[in-house]
């Protein structure tokens, strides 16, 4: 997975839960989108200080306006920072989490619903990954990518999708890195980056 980590903290945890069993990956790495999907909200706004902590504190608190991960979903889908694909495979993403923390049978991602929602992500085809070894399939050359996004965006060990894994973990570090963008390159463009 090619990860662009913003901390030590959070390179250590992509290093766990990259070999971790699927229950943990799957409640475990929406945590770095959900991340990078508050601060990519943040960006587009301004914080300001209240009589007891600031605007951000009061609204991405836990029970909060924002505080929980499928409204800021719905807010950044609202604000412009995605377009329908981004959108739908957000959601699909939360939606893998809860049947992982909320399903005592879902322990795979061969596991009903699990594996439906899986097969229904999208944003792994339309960013294809650069395949070095071989295994799958090449898309687009690494060296027709001329910004550091579409770099990072190609630069993947994850081009193979044939197993529900890959792609889940493709889709997820798509949106850490198309997010990061968001975050670091906020426009006010009306036209969804992805």
């Amino acid at each position: 997975m090619v990860t662009v980590i913003q901390d030590k903290a959070e390179g250590l945890f992509f290093n766990e839960i990259i070999t971790a069993a699927d229950r943990i990956v799957g409640l475990l790495a929406p945590i770095i989108v959900d991340n990078r999907l508050t601060a990519a909200n943040k960006a587009r706004w301004t914080d300001a200080p209240t009589s007891v902590g600031t605007i951000f504190g009061d609204l991405f608190r836990d029970g909060g306006e924002l505080g929980d991960f499928g409204t800021r979903i719905k807010v950044g889908f609202a604000m412009g920072l995605y377009g329908e694909k981004g959108f739908k495979d957000l959601r699909l993403i939360s939606k893998i989490r809860n049947e992982f923390a909320h399903q005592m049978t879902v322990n795979s991602f061969t596991d009903q619903p699990v594996i439906d929602y899986i097969k229904a992500l999208q944003l792994a085809y339309d960013y294809p990954a650069y395949d070095k070894g071989g295994d799958g399939k090449v898309v687009d050359d690494i060296s027709k990518s001329p910004d550091m996004w579409n770099i990072l965006i190609a630069a993947s060990p994850i081009a193979n999708l044939t197993d529900q894994k890959s792609k889940f973990l493709r889709t997820v570090e798509l949106l850490t890195i198309l997010l990061l963008r968001e975050q670091h390159e906020p426009t006010s463009k009306t036209i969804p980056r992805f």
